[in-house]
């Protein structure tokens, strides 16, 4: 028996952070989305995501970029309740400031110069974040005691952190409540238009939209040239490492270091040109433990349960990729290594932009266009 056509307003492709947000704001608009997933066996950014709402650093040489992270922490707290409210699932979120940590004075100096140049970028040089030394460190900590080795960091106050898995798990319940159809397993082939008609096609089915939306992580290069565009992006790897449950002793996120509301440590940073390859590695766990232990040396015993290690999405410059297709209107490319801190504006901003053609200010600074000049 042949397959009916499914039909839609909107068709996401992906369905990880990005795609789900994007679903969550389109379907709360009323509109039919149909979301399609490759399924579990893909490469998954969003499963590996250390789960940092995180602003300060970024947009260096970018001040676009450094206002949209701004604005996606400051609508995050009514983005969340309003979250909270459809799918009752608290994500955990603590908006409790955060620090980039420094290691001895040379990187101390370093970062000064960053967000010294961060705020003479800013708009009437306001760019709220400030250098902190050891003891000031050691204060917002609490009591967990600092290594010497600590020089100390950047503090900003409108950084924190969430359960990423919850916060997928309440962008999804929200999308499926307001309407919106999970489509699991099954991987675009092609994507074409006839008149004003989207077509994209799966092995199992064909389904039909307005529009059409691409945010497929590191297999958008593919997606992306059937609607005529070229997106730059490739994958990096980063490793996380998650230690036994301890009573809570650290106060905020610490670049690199969290600790969890069920009370494991996540331990990261890691940057690697790796590929495809997703295997965690004995040396970058060691390194990524070490650096643990030079910065609570009183932790140094702590036990390590699992590990494991996730691909980013990135494109040249690490920016985001927001862009509309001129030869395909109605198709939309989306990609950015920060979904999580991004999401709320994700599920706001960019769906006024994609359904009502509401666009904001900064999303020139995001479009391929940059990299062809």
């Amino acid at each position: 028996m042949k397959n009916l056509v499914k039909t839609a307003d909107v068709i996401i492709v992906g369905a990880g952070i990005i795609g789900t947000s994007v679903g969550y704001g389109l379907s709360r608009k009323g509109n039919k989305v149909i979301m399609i997933d490759e399924g579990s066996t893909i490469h998954r950014a969003s499963t590996g995501n250390f789960g940092l709402v995180w602003v300060q650093g970024k947009g260096l040489g970018n001040a676009p970029y450094a206002r949209w992270t701004h604005e996606a922490a400051r609508i995050y707290p009514d983005f969340l309740s309003e979250l909270y409210t459809e799918t009752d699932i608290d994500v955990h979120y603590q908006n409790t400031g955060g620090i980039n940590l420094t290691f001895g004075e040379n990187e101390f100096k370093k970062r000064s110069e960053v967000v010294d140049r961060l705020r003479s970028e800013a708009i009437d040089n306001k760019y709220d974040c400030e250098m902190i030394d050891h003891q000031s460190v050691q204060k917002r900590v609490g009591k967990l005691p600092l290594g010497e080795a600590v020089s100390g960091g950047s503090f900003s106050p409108h950084d924190g952190h969430l359960n990423p898995l919850l916060l997928y798990k309440a962008l999804f319940k929200g999308f499926q409540q307001n309407g919106g159809q999970y489509i699991p397993n099954q991987p675009a082939i092609s994507t074409k238009k006839e008149g004003d008609i989207f077509i994209v096609q799966t092995p199992k089915q064909s389904y039909r939209s307005q529009k059409v939306v691409i945010s497929t992580g590191n297999s958008t290069p593919h997606l992306a040239a059937m609607v005529g565009l070229s997106a730059p992006i490739r994958p990096q790897k980063g490793q996380i490492l998650v230690t036994e449950r301890k009573a809570p002793l650290l106060k905020l996120p610490l670049s690199g270091i969290r600790q969890t509301n069920e009370g494991s440590f996540l331990l990261g940073y890691s940057n690697e040109e790796a590929g495809f390859d997703v295997k965690a590695t004995p040396d970058v766990i060691k390194k990524i433990s070490q650096r643990f232990v030079r910065v609570f040396p009183t932790l140094s015993d702590i036990r390590i349960v699992r590990c494991w290690a996730a691909l980013r999405t990135l494109s040249p410059d690490s920016l985001p990729i927001y862009h509309a297709s001129i030869s395909h209107p109605g198709a939309y490319v989306l990609s950015s290594h920060s979904s999580v801190t991004l999401a709320s504006l994700h599920a706001t901003r960019l769906v006024d932009w994609i359904w009502d053609d509401i666009r904001p200010d900064e999303l020139e600074a995001f479009s391929l266009r940059r990299f062809s000049v």
